[in-house]
């Protein structure tokens, strides 16, 4: 691997590998005017799939 790509915690969607660096009760912030930001799912799915554990 020669790159290395940073993006913000609300922009990490359910289907990125950098997916793996959430946790369910991670809280990130989210800044003001992002509408659904796709770590929302994120977090849901890894809380559904915690719950069921």
């Amino acid at each position: 691997m020669s790159e290395i790509h940073v993006r913000q915690a609300w922009e990490v969607s359910d289907n990125a590998p950098d997916v793996m660096a959430l946790r369910p009760d991670d809280d990130p912030y989210i800044p003001p005017g992002i509408g659904n930001p796709p770590v929302l799912r994120a977090l849901a799915r890894f809380r559904r799939i915690k719950d069921r554990a």
